[in-house]
């Protein structure tokens, strides 16, 4: 009886609301999964039990921490700034393309300044500074110097085309093509590199629907929503035009409040069998269960209500057939309901008679209970009998009053016939 259930039962009565015992007796499927696990962590010796907690709580830190990074590399300010990305790079590459046209207009058509070339241009660089002129500049403006690619005597022509070729490396509109072009690479390498497979967390997610069904579909639905997106976001890059759906929020808070709860139930566990908060872990425990038992037991107990309740109003009705019992209600009526209204009823009689010349009431006389008994008393303080007071006639007047005032009671009507009164 230390529960409230237990207390609740216990003092099961005729009165008892069915109802709320009942909703005692309503116990959810995450109740049950808690009280199994209470069951288990208490047996258990209590640094081996928090331990296991914390490592619990661990692996949901761990969840939580991926979980975060496809969150914010799925957002809508993270596209946003990739599509941005995209858009810059492609306005640098067209300047670089034109700013290349514009120098190498009239030129064999060799795929001049195309990533290839710039790749055999730099080599050419690297191997005249390095071995064939180290004490030149590159490209060679001395004509006694031979071409480093064709070994040839440079002419005047090919100074000024390799001239060209350099200003076009270092011109500002590659070298922005290129940062745009890198900046949006990295961009899309931290998106692909994004792992969103449920294979690496499930075991963690897994540890999330033991205790929270509800949470771990709320994060698978939330996955499902960021592959779809990223999808849609990396196809729009290659020409595509589909709508990116609504972002699915990953619910994070929830996941830390999660980790906070079953870090303090750690802490909890730890803690000597006599703390008061392990006490209330037990308490808890017993409550769970005595709800469950409650559930298996309810008809019966409904049952033992509606018994008891029979029981009540039997014990009701064998006191209202009781001749004291009867006795009493009627000496009550007659004090409460009877009394007041024969006075008032003979007093108007008398008003009637009289006319207030006679100073007498009906009171109440000492009676046996259930039968009460009503005198005429003077109403002045005078102790004396009113057939001491009150003449032969006053007499007859009050006595005729009286009778009519007893007679109001009657249930009946009739006519009173009065011979030579």
């Amino acid at each position: 009886t230390h529960t409230v259930t237990g207390k609740a039962v216990s003092a099961l009565a005729h009165d008892t609301d069915a109802s709320t015992v009942e909703a005692l007796s309503f116990v959810t499927e995450d109740e049950k999964k808690r009280c199994e696990q209470l069951a288990l962590d208490l047996a258990k010796d209590p640094k081996t039990a928090a331990a296991e907690q914390s490592i619990k709580a661990g692996r949901i830190s761990k969840l939580t921490e991926a979980l975060r990074a496809i969150a914010e590399g799925t957002s809508d300010a993270a596209f946003a700034e990739l599509l941005t990305s995209a858009a810059v790079a492609q306005t640098a590459r067209q300047a670089a393309e034109a700013a290349a046209h514009t120098l190498f207009s009239g030129m064999a058509p060799l795929s001049v300044g195309t990533p290839v070339w710039i790749i055999l241009w730099e080599a050419a660089r690297q191997y005249a500074l390095e071995v064939a002129y180290p004490d030149a500049p590159f490209p060679p403006t001395a004509s006694d110097l031979l071409c480093v690619l064709c070994q040839q005597p440079v002419s005047d022509d090919a100074r000024a085309r390799m001239a060209k070729f350099e200003l076009f490396i270092k011109d500002e509109t590659k070298t922005q093509a290129e940062a745009a072009s890198a900046a949006l690479t990295e961009q899309l390498t931290r998106l692909f590199n994004l792992n969103i497979r449920l294979q690496p967390i499930m075991q963690n997610l897994q540890e999330v629907a033991l205790i929270d069904n509800d949470l771990s579909d709320r994060i698978l639905r939330a996955l499902a929503s960021a592959r779809l997106r990223r999808h849609i976001v990396t196809t729009n890059l290659q020409g595509g035009d589909r709508v990116v759906p609504q972002l699915v929020e990953l619910p994070l808070s929830d996941l830390l409040e999660l980790e906070r709860k079953i870090r303090a139930y750690a802490e909890t566990l730890a803690k000597s069998s006599l703390d008061p908060a392990r006490l209330a872990l037990v308490q808890e425990h017993a409550e769970l269960v005595d709800r469950q038992l409650l559930n298996t037991h309810l008809d019966i107990l409904k049952s033992e209500i509606k018994r008891l309740f029979a029981i009540s109003a039997l014990e009701k009705c064998i006191e209202d057939t009781a001749t004291n019992a009867i006795t009493l209600l009627g000496t009550k009526i007659a004090n409460e309901v009877l009394t007041t209204e024969l006075k008032a009823r003979f007093e108007a009689e008398m008003e009637d008679l009289v006319q207030s010349r006679i100073a007498v009431e009906l009171t109440k006389a000492t009676s046996q209970p259930g039968s009460p008994q009503y005198e005429v008393r003077l109403k002045s303080k005078i102790k004396k009998d009113v057939s001491q007071v009150l003449s032969e006639g006053e007499q007859t007047c009050t006595a005729l009053a009286a009778f009519l005032a007893e007679l109001s009671t009657a249930t009946h009507k009739s006519a009173l016939i009065f011979d030579d009164p």
